[in-house]
């Protein structure tokens, strides 16, 4: 049986993920990446850099952070607001939190889309935002609605409804 180091939410925090790959590389036999390599932190390049160059992961999944850096999803952003506390990730690895104005997701995508080139770009939107391996594996980056509901969400991006409780 292969081990499996399953990875989400890195949000381009390329020391932290660092960190991980290291402790993990010789422990398991593969990575399956679910989503949000962009996002928050300060180094998208380096975050996307590894992950393709180094991890190479066998599953690799957009997630809505990822969505937010494309072209076209920018375009349709009405640049709400993060939810929650937000930190800002220093280049030392400290987070600090952010107590103005918080900076908007359409900003942070926007910051991490100018720091992306054509190739990556193109890349990232042919991304599956879901991937079965197997019949009882269902694999997908889920995400808070409007409503809240993070269900919700990875049900809107399921073809087939009874997919998601046949995965439960």
């Amino acid at each position: 049986m292969s081990k499996i180091a399953i990875c989400s939410d890195i949000h381009a925090n390329a020391p932290a993920l660092r960190a991980v790959y290291r402790h993990l590389v010789s422990r398991v036999d593969t990575f399956w990446i679910l989503g949000d390599i962009f996002g928050y932190g300060p180094y998208p390049a380096r975050t996307w850099k590894m992950v393709r160059d180094v991890i190479r992961p066998e599953v690799l999944l957009a997630g809505n952070h990822d969505w937010y850096v494309l072209p076209d999803d920018l375009e349709n952003r009405t640049g709400s607001r993060l939810p929650g506390p937000v930190y800002r990730v220093q280049p030392d690895g400290k987070r600090t939190r952010v107590t103005g104005p918080r900076e908007s997701a359409w900003k942070v995508a926007l910051r991490h889309r100018q720091d992306s080139d054509d190739t990556l770009l193109a890349t990232l939107a042919t991304l599956p935002t879901q991937h079965q391996p197997t019949p009882n594996i269902f694999l997908g980056h889920a995400m808070f609605s409007v409503r809240g509901n993070a269900v919700a969400s990875l049900e809107q991006r399921i073809a087939e409804p009874g997919q998601l409780e046949a995965a439960l």
